[in-house]
């Protein structure tokens, strides 16, 4: 039977990095993006392990660890960025068991997550079953799924989205480069010349609307497919139309669909 696991976090990036990791070494992991959410899912009970953001839209972590140390809980373990002094003495003063630090690190936060755990409930995998991702569900074999000669560009300031993304195709074969904003992204495109290149419509300096502009200028790399994604809840058609026009193939919403990103992209290139 798998551990189960409440996460408590309001940041999709964060969350979906997070449930991505969890659901890939077989934990049951049920998300709530706010406090009250989650004390709720906590007072239902049957978890092995409850993962909390400190800073949360209606209340704060440390309030949700002090009102979870009156019952009895499984470990409470502390996400956060705070690095001030003192702080961890006051993470676990509120109840928490522990804590792990942001920005999440793949490898160290599943490393930190099974120290928690009872030694007979820690996880022996040591590569991803399979993963879930926004719903969908990709199978990921034992070993890594055979290259496909092809190249796919992902360009976002964001880390986590990059993670996001270099995980799922490189387990379907491709071969990922990333950057994290236009500039470099062009420059990118320019040495390793992809066959699609993933693009964020929101980033600094230069969004991804101005990418797309400055790749179609240049004749080189003009016919490059590009696909863009947003994370805006609703994007409107407008917003939809804008970026066809100016080159876009298509726009997708986070939390991403994996299926239908790979049903795009397989269109696009297939052999």
């Amino acid at each position: 039977m798998s551990n189960r696991v409440l996460l408590i976090e309001d940041n999709t990036a964060n969350m979906e990095l997070m449930l991505y990791l969890l659901q890939s070494y077989g934990f049951d992991v049920l998300g709530c993006a706010t406090g009250a959410e989650g004390l709720a899912a906590a007072g239902a009970g049957g978890f092995d392990i409850i993962l909390c953001d400190i800073q949360l839209p209606d209340m704060n972590g440390m309030e949700i660890a002090r009102q979870l140390t009156s019952a009895q809980h499984p470990p409470i373990v502390a996400l956060t960025a705070l690095a001030m002094i003192g702080d961890r003495d006051r993470i676990l003063a509120a109840g928490f068991d522990g804590y792990i630090s942001k920005p999440i690190e793949p490898k160290a936060f599943m490393e930190s997550v099974k120290q928690f755990l009872p030694e007979e409930k820690r996880p022996t995998t040591t590569a991803p079953i399979s993963v879930s991702v926004s719903g969908a569900v990709v199978a990921q074999p034992a070993a890594p799924a055979a290259a496909r000669n092809q190249t796919i560009l992902v360009i976002d300031d964001m880390a986590e989205n990059r993670y996001l993304m270099q995980t799922l195709l490189q387990a379907t074969g491709f071969h990922i480069i990333e950057a994290s904003c236009a500039g470099e992204g062009i420059e990118k495109a320019r040495v390793g010349r992809p066959q699609m290149i993933i693009c964020d419509v929101n980033m600094p300096l230069t969004d991804g609307e101005a990418f797309l502009r400055l790749l179609k200028a240049d004749p080189e790399l003009a016919n490059i497919p590009v696909l863009m994604v947003t994370s805006s809840d609703r994007p409107t058609r407008h917003t939809h139309e804008r970026l066809r026009q100016a080159g876009a193939i298509a726009l997708l919403s986070r939390p991403v669909e994996s299926a239908q990103l790979l049903q795009l992209i397989e269109a696009r290139l297939a052999p």
